[in-house]
């Protein structure tokens, strides 16, 4: 059974947009993006994930939203996603258990100073390329999609996956010659503190020494990382 948030979204501008920080992974999750500009001389904040959020689409709603004068705002949520959001998936939700929902199913919510709604833009994708069963991992029970070489595109299925605002990704790096991209992955109201830094202290242990030959680490990085996870 899902528990729903009955929470309503006020007309407080600065309410919402610090529960919707509280209860969201802001500043924590490297993929969740929070854009913060102005619509007709209003604050308006964006809330949505990157990987998920079609770039052209954007673009073209961002200069939409830039044409909008002060005298042009309409008084109703209602009223502005019909004259200035041009795009066709286009909702207004009243409550937060909806806004949390579209939200970490990918969708682009935006609030605007005033309302006491939230707009709901449904610009979702998905990475382009096919993704197939992996080879290796057909024993395993669950979900088999296919990671890709885009650690985005990676997250972004997880994502799909588990819809949860206690999924934190954070970003780091390893190697000091590649600077390879590493997402440390955990459920924040599942996973305990101290785990989460063995898991980052065994980052050091993955450097690779700019002198040293790559078929002396004994396997490459991703190897690395897997058996010392397995460890922990």
């Amino acid at each position: 059974m899902v528990i729903k948030n009955t929470k309503k979204i006020s007309d407080s501008f600065m309410e919402n947009i610090s529960y919707m920080d509280r209860t969201l992974p802001v500043g924590k999750s490297f993929d969740l993006i929070k854009r913060t500009i102005e619509i007709g001389e209003r604050k308006e904040v964006l809330y949505f994930f990157d990987g998920f959020v079609k770039d052209e689409a954007m673009l073209k709603l961002m200069d939409s939203f830039m044409g909008v004068t002060k005298e042009a705002m309409p008084k109703e949520a209602e009223m502005f996603s019909q004259r200035h959001v041009p795009y066709i998936e286009v909702d207004v939700l009243k409550d937060f258990d909806q806004v949390l929902r579209n939200v970490l199913s990918g969708v682009t919510c935006l609030f605007i100073e005033v309302y006491a709604a939230c707009i709901a833009i449904d610009t979702r994708t998905y990475p382009a390329r096919s993704v197939e069963e992996p080879d290796k991992d057909k024993s395993l029970r669950g979900s088999r999609d296919g990671f890709v070489e885009t650690i985005v595109f990676n997250t972004a299925l997880m994502r799909r996956r588990i819809r949860d605002e206690h999924l934190i990704m954070e970003m780091t790096e390893a190697g000091q010659t590649s600077r390879t991209d590493i997402v440390i992955c955990y459920m924040s109201d599942r996973q305990g503190p101290s785990c989460q830094c063995k898991i980052k202290d065994r980052k050091p242990a993955y450097r690779r020494s700019e002198d040293e030959p790559a078929d002396a680490c004994g396997g490459n990085v991703q190897e690395k990382m897997v058996q010392s996870v397995s460890e922990i």
